[in-house]
């Protein structure tokens, strides 16, 4: 719904489709598409899973982002095993930390 650019392409990894203004007729199955919109507030975090298409915006002057990936190591214990509440302060914090470092 949200055709990606080609594999070689400079934009490969993004959308052709722009969220604020689509042309329907060239992406006709983005009409499908379910957009969420929110809006992140100081002190707040937004974790986006592994690959979610995403738009941001950032309309105020003194505003920040910081994108992190992570890869999981070979024996990290399986999903159902672990503290999703720990896994979420890990994040916080390792973000905190890098916001701080700026």
């Amino acid at each position: 719904a949200f055709y990606p650019h080609p594999s070689g392409h400079p934009n490969a990894g993004s959308a052709q489709v722009k969220l604020s203004a689509p042309n329907l007729t060239r992406f006709p199955g983005f009409a499908s598409a379910k957009l969420r919109e929110t809006v992140v507030g100081p002190g707040d975090v937004l974790f986006l899973p592994n690959h979610w298409w995403h738009q941001f915006e950032q309309p105020f002057e003194q505003t920040a982002s910081l994108n992190v990936w992570s890869y999981e190591a070979p024996d990290t214990p399986p999903v159902s095993l672990r503290d999703k509440r720990m896994r979420g302060i890990a994040i916080q914090n390792f973000m905190e930390a890098k916001m701080v470092e700026l």
